[in-house]
């Protein structure tokens, strides 16, 4: 039995701004209007896969947001999911209090530096595009991206900056996708063979927990153990090469 942890936003599923090609289905609506997509070729793909192995998003989406993937989970009904980059648990979509208790108290020594974070953002930035995830992560939304991580990046120690597109996230180091990853290994799949596929830093920590990762075929934010493809990925490819691992 294998086990998959697959960031979800640009690697399985779509935005409706980014065009894929062939036949997609949606995966997210958000006031009304379709906000994501999947292809239905990886739609097919994933079901197959999880008749006999399993496979865990991994996203940095908080419930608010993930609440919004109902046709997506309607059709896959992940029984494990990761969000709040980990730091929540869900099994069959209900919250892990266990598990959440103890990401608060991993996040706990960090949480001054991020409510200071959140206050540095409530001055030079609009209050609607600033979010406090708490007592996790802060992240804003801005048209300076590379201005506010340049600014932010190892200015607070433990405190990992990602920069997305047009959002920049601060999100403590303990509560990392790797890390996050490790907890979810030892506790559930500790003997399975385990893989990863991402497209972005955020991802790097859980590409080097597993022991192998996939990423965009342009990668160069990890060179581990690592299979680079083209975007966006093609998922029978991706079960493939992990049928090679006996």
């Amino acid at each position: 039995m294998r086990v998959l942890f697959s960031d979800l936003d640009r690697t399985l599923i779509h935005s409706h701004r980014h065009e894929i090609s062939g036949e997609k289905i949606p995966a997210e609506y958000y006031k009304d209007r379709i906000q994501s997509y999947i292809s239905v070729s990886n739609l097919n793909a994933v079901e197959i896969y999880c008749r006999e192995n399993l496979f865990v998003p991994v996203t940095t989406r908080h419930m608010a947001q993930y609440e919004r993937l109902s046709p997506l989970y309607e059709k896959l009904k992940f029984r494990y999911a990761l969000i709040c980059n980990g730091a929540v648990l869900l099994e069959n979509n209900i919250p892990d209090k266990k598990w959440n208790d103890e990401s608060v108290r991993l996040t706990e020594p960090y949480f001054n530096a991020l409510k200071e974070i959140h206050k540095y953002f409530m001055t030079v930035h609009a209050k609607e595009h600033i979010h406090f995830i708490e007592p996790f992560f802060v992240y804003v939304k801005t048209d300076r991206p590379d201005e506010t991580y340049n600014f932010l990046k190892d200015k607070y120690k433990g405190i990992d900056v990602y920069c997305n597109e047009y959002k920049v996230y601060c999100i403590p180091e303990s509560i990392s996708k790797g890390n996050c990853v490790k907890r979810f290994k030892e506790i559930y799949c500790k003997d399975m063979k385990d893989f990863a596929v991402g497209d972005s830093m955020f991802d790097f920590p859980m590409m080097k927990e597993c022991s192998y990762a996939f990423a965009p075929a342009d990668c160069d934010f990890y060179d581990g153990n690592i299979k680079r493809l083209d975007m966006p990925f093609d998922f029978s490819r991706i079960f493939e090469i992990m049928e090679d691992f006996r």
